[in-house]
């Protein structure tokens, strides 16, 4: 999530295929489990999601 260092995109989510370099304007929330990381591969630009809460921890 783009923190207030990130400036007029502060707030949004970011939600990135690969890994990236290091930014003091991003905070990392989370990561893609890998049985799941094949399901990134079905969004792609504009393509609306929604996260839900997991039944169980990884």
């Amino acid at each position: 999530m783009d923190n207030d260092q990130y400036g007029r995109y502060a707030g949004e989510l970011q939600v990135t295929k690969v890994d990236l370099p290091a930014n003091a304007g991003v905070n990392v929330l989370g990561r893609v489990i890998a049985a799941d990381r094949p399901l990134l591969n079905l969004i792609g630009a504009n393509t609306p999601i929604r996260f839900v809460t997991a039944s169980r921890h990884y």
